[in-house]
Parts: structure tokens; C-alpha cells; sequence
């Protein structure tokens, strides 16, 4: 391999390094246009360059984009497909609802807690993560101590939800560490409905407050 040969794999090598440190701290659609962004770089580098068509760095650029440019496809149908989701029907709601109160806490160590570095949106479905997947509802944003007016119906989701980290077995003897799959539906005074899950919700709120099923 030339020296020259030797530059270009390290420059590709330190570039997939990048990339992979930056997933860390990324949000999965930052990590898609980080991913686009990329490509199209390293394609014009070795466009620049008149590197053969089937240069490796170039393949694996064209690739990597492609199934980049599909993911970002797929995830907008996806996120098309929540926008139209339709809430329950008002008549199926309970009136008045039930004023619950956000308690936005995940564990820290075996016996305290700490404010999430994420705040409480209210979600278009009943799933985690939403930030990431691009179902949270724009104005709707809540930290400890704050109200959502209120909630109307309850629900379960398919997934279960903790307040805990799942990566450090120390937090399970915190006497404060729950998980729950269950959802509150709420309807703001503006009409706007979504979803919280109660495990961002202050444990005198949970347990469904009697309220019917979504």
C-alpha cells in the first residue's frame, strides 16, 4: 500500500470514527442528515481526486448513502402516518378530567434522583423515545413541578417505560424507580390531544385515576 494509500484509508478510518462518537450524543434524525452530509463529502473528495468507479471509499459512500436516503423515507412516512393518527372519540372522555402533575425524575444511584436531561412532551402515540422518532407535539413541553390539564382517558402502550437506567444495576434498589406501560391521555384547553406516560407523572397521579380506557 502507498503512503498516499495509507492517508486516504486513515482520513475514511478517522471520518467512520467521527461518526461513531457523534451517534452518542446525536438524535436519530441529526444522525441521518450527519450520515448524508458525510457521503456526499467523501463522493466529491474522491470525484476531486478521479478515483476509479469502483473505489472502495466511493462504493461504501454510495451505499451508505442510499440506505440513509431510504431511512429518512421511511421515517417520514412513519411520521406522517402518527400526524394523522386520530384521538378518541370526546364522548369516550372523562368530564372533567383529572389535573396530573409531571415529575420528570430518573434514578441516580441506589437512593436519589435527578431531573432528566429531557423534557415531558406530550406524544402523538403511546411509545417512547419520541424525541428520537419524531412523534412529540410542539408546544406541549413540561418539567417537574408543572400541570397537564388534564388528563381524560388512560390506556396501555406497547411498550414499558422506566425511570431507571437500564445500564447500571446499582438504581435497582432505589426506592423510587418505576416502570409502567401505562399512558394517560390528555386534551389541553386548546383542544390538543396526546400522550404522557405516567411514569413522568408523580406517583400520587398514577395508577389511572379511575379514568376510562382510551
Amino acid at each position: 500500500m502507498s503512503r498516499d494509500e495509507i492517508y486516504k484509508t486513515a482520513a475514511a478510518l478517522a471520518a467512520i470514527a467521527v461518526v461513531v462518537f457523534a451517534a452518542v450524543a446525536m438524535s436519530t434524525s441529526q444522525l441521518r442528515v450527519a450520515l448524508v452530509a458525510i457521503c456526499l463529502i467523501a463522493l466529491a473528495w474522491r470525484r476531486l481526486e478521479r478515483a476509479p468507479l469502483f473505489d472502495p471509499v466511493q462504493v461504501a459512500a454510495v451505499i451508505v448513502l442510499l440506505g440513509t436516503v431510504a431511512w429518512i423515507v421511511i421515517a417520514d412516512i412513519g411520521n406522517k402516518g402518527e400526524e394523522n393518527r386520530s384521538a378518541p372519540d370526546p364522548q369516550h372522555e372523562a368530564t372533567p378530567g383529572k389535573v396530573i402533575h409531571v415529575y420528570n425524575k430518573v434514578t441516580s444511584g441506589p437512593h436519589r434522583m435527578r431531573e432528566d436531561d429531557k423534557d415531558v412532551f406530550l406524544t402523538t402515540k403511546p411509545v417512547g423515545f419520541c424525541s428520537e422518532r419524531g412523534c412529540n407535539i410542539p408546544r406541549t413541553r413540561r418539567e417537574t413541578g408543572s400541570t397537564y390539564d388534564a388528563a381524560v382517558c388512560r390506556l396501555q402502550g406497547d411498550e414499558e417505560i422506566t425511570n431507571g437506567d437500564d445500564n447500571n444495576k446499582l438504581d435497582d434498589r432505589n426506592p423510587h424507580i418505576f416502570s409502567s406501560r401505562r399512558y394517560y391521555g390528555v386534551r389541553l384547553n386548546n383542544d390538543t390531544f396526546g400522550y404522557v406516560s405516567e411514569v413522568w407523572i408523580y406517583p400520587g397521579d398514577r395508577g389511572g385515576l379511575g379514568l376510562p380506557v382510551c
